[in-house]
């Protein structure tokens, strides 16, 4: 360690730019007498004297507000990560060397000289130091404005309003089905949802959706953590117990701070009053939790009670999301629109139904679903043309038809009619992401998240946002964090195998694709990351085993290994193909960061004309 020189008094001529970082990193000698303390003071005194203290703080300020205004620019331009690292790296950098400037240099009227050669009568370091007073004053009050600015700038540019709650939030948990035989599931969960949907209605409410608020169905957790996990300040919870053509539905609302009971009600009833009574429970939570209403509360659509089961039997099925269930949901449904046909719900239903039939299992020819599932959407708006998922879901179906406009407006109006329904936020999201308003659809998903945490889905499909957008850090933790939660869920490690190779982390790359479950999804992740790491043979193979299998239905997917390897003329052949067969993945496809090999080809340009891409698609403006 360097001592520092011991003398009386401190001699400005024989100071040395290296005394300075001495000082800087601590190398100060601890004094153990009188004469080191003087000696430190008089260290210190000239520091101040040369006003280093005052350019230090306005170096950190200033700094600071660079790096806050580069975290906002650099994204609007999508500016890759890497680039504010490199402007935080040289802030940091920079600060040590103004340290020595301010010490070993002087601003004067004759310009910039060493301070051992200015003399005490020619220094101006007071009105430096006035000057440098007002530049952190002025530096202050512009770091005010810019964190007020990332106080609010986070709020959605959508048209989906937010509202503060003042704690007043809500889950609806399953109501336990506590029939005689335990065969009235589906109608303890449809009840349940047909509450959670009528209060989801108040905008003053922020009510949990099904799919976080039912993920506790059969689990023994205790409401308190309940209320934690997914941050409300009520639950709803109860049971029924269908005999017959009688019910009895038993709720209770919960506070979820000292687990107190505000209100609990018993109701027997025919099951022709079953839609009095979701009304009547819904009226007295909104009273509970004291919501002054800037209208009437909506009202349940009443329904044939025969139709209603069946409707909630399929609606049931439906959720388990399996091919078989399918089959029996679209059957259900079917029966009950014949018992009732002026249901707006059950015709929602029914084209869900179909969509997924045609577009999943492939149970019925692609263009032929599509057209019976549009139909029965169209017939829901018919019915009731204040019912919202029916817009939501006709909104999916135009933009699958590549109709960008039709699908615009349907999912507007579905926002305007119910602008607390996580799925139609979701729904809106999905829109905005394949319109190419990707910026719009992230924002919309981290909505949709605070109405339903835990559909983890959303999660996944922000990482492929991020990944289009070349956010790879982003794309990597969005994408982890659905790992987390789902890590035996399908197609993710197909997307993190994508963003390991646009890193450049090809041997990873490799084993997250031989990590897919899904069998298409491992092998097209395979193909991708084989020939990136240059092992082209195995990579020919792939691809021929592929377009084997494959060939007949995946033809988007095809023309992005195409384009990967560079073989232009049969990446566009494929785009051809699937634009022809009305490829559902298409719209998805052409985002592809592994489709800009194709961007500076005349033939990209023609595609995108013949897709009619709205005006505001990302790739038409960069």
């Amino acid at each position: 360690m360097r001592s520092v020189p011991k003398t009386a008094g401190f001699d400005t001529h024989q100071s040395e730019t290296f005394d300075v970082w001495i000082i800087i990193i601590g190398e100060l000698k601890i004094f153990t007498n009188f004469a080191d303390y003087m000696n430190l003071k008089n260290y210190i005194t000239e520091l101040k004297k040369r006003n280093v203290f005052k350019a230090s703080i306005a170096y950190i300020i200033v700094a600071w507000i660079i790096i806050q205004v580069a975290s906002i620019v650099l994204p609007t331009f999508d500016a890759p990560p890497f680039v504010l690292k490199t402007i935080l790296f040289l802030l940091v950098l920079g600060f040590p060397l103004n340290l020595v400037f301010a010490w070993a240099y002087e601003l004067t009227p004759e310009g910039i000289k060493k301070t051992k050669e200015v003399t005490q009568k020619k220094s101006i370091t007071p009105k430096t130091g006035s000057q440098l007073n007002k530049l952190i004053i002025a530096s202050l009050s512009i770091a005010v404005i810019l964190l007020l600015f990332n106080q609010f700038r986070d709020r959605p540019a959508n048209k989906v309003e937010t509202f503060d709650t003042g704690g007043k939030s809500i889950a609806v948990l399953a109501f336990t089905d506590m029939s005689p035989e335990q065969n009235q599931e589906y109608f303890s969960d449809g009840i349940s949802e047909e509450l959670l949907n009528l209060l989801a209605k108040i905008p003053e409410l922020r009510v949990i959706s099904r799919t976080s608020s039912f993920s506790y169905k059969d689990k023994n957790e205790t409401l308190e953590t309940i209320g934690k996990e997914l941050d409300v300040s009520h639950i709803l919870e109860g049971s029924v117990r269908k005999s017959g053509n009688i019910v009895r539905i038993t709720a209770q609302l919960i506070k979820v701070a000292d687990g107190s009971h505000l209100w609990s009600e018993t109701y027997d009833r025919d099951m022709e009053d079953v839609f009095k009574i979701q009304d009547e429970i819904a009226a007295v939570v909104i009273e509970q939790l004291k919501i002054k209403l800037l209208g009437d509360l909506a009202k349940t659509t009443e329904v044939n009670p025969e139709a209603y089961s069946l409707y909630l039997q399929a609606n049931y099925f439906y959720q388990q999301d399996s091919d078989e269930e399918i089959i029996k949901a679209e059957d259900a449904i079917r029966q009950s629109i014949a018992i009732d046909s002026i249901y707006a719900p059950s015709w929602n239903l029914l084209s869900r139904i179909i969509r997924q039939s045609a577009f999943n299992l492939s149970q019925l020819p692609f263009k032929k679903g599509l057209e019976l599932a549009e139909a029965a959407a169209k017939k829901a708006i018919e019915i009731d043309n204040t019912y919202a998922p029916a817009y939501s879901t006709l909104s999916i179906l135009n933009l699958t038809e590549l109709n960008f406009e039709l699908a615009r407006d349907n999912i507007s109006k579905a926002l305007m009619l119910d602008s607390g329904n996580a799925r139609i936020i979701g729904a809106a999201a999905l829109n905005a992401g394949y319109s190419g308003r990707i910026k719009e659809a992230l924002e919309l998903y981290h909505q949709a998240l605070k109405l339903d945490p835990l559909v983890y889905r959303y999660y996944l499909n922000s990482g492929i946002g991020y990944y289009w957008l070349n956010r790879l850090d982003d794309a990597y933790d969005a994408v982890q964090k659905y790992m987390f939660y789902r890590p035996n869920a399908a197609i993710h490690h197909s997307v993190n195998s994508k963003i390991l190779i646009w890193q450049g982390k090809y041997e990873e790359a490799l084993k997250e694709a031989e990590k897919e479950s899904n069998e298409f999804f491992n092998l097209y992740a395979r193909n991708f990351a084989m020939f990136a790491l240059g092992r082209h043979m195995e990579a020919d193979n792939l691809l021929i085993q592929t377009i084997e299998t494959y060939g007949n239905s995946h033809w988007s997917n095809i023309a992005e290994i195409y384009a990967f390897r560079r073989e232009i003329d049969n990446a566009f052949k494929w785009l051809d193909i699937a634009f022809e067969q009305s490829d559902n993945n298409l719209i998805e496809a052409i985002n592809e960061p592994t489709l800009s090999n194709l961007h500076n080809d005349p033939r990209w340009n023609v595609l995108l004309e013949k897709m009619k891409l709205p005006k505001d698609h990302w790739l038409l403006n960069n």
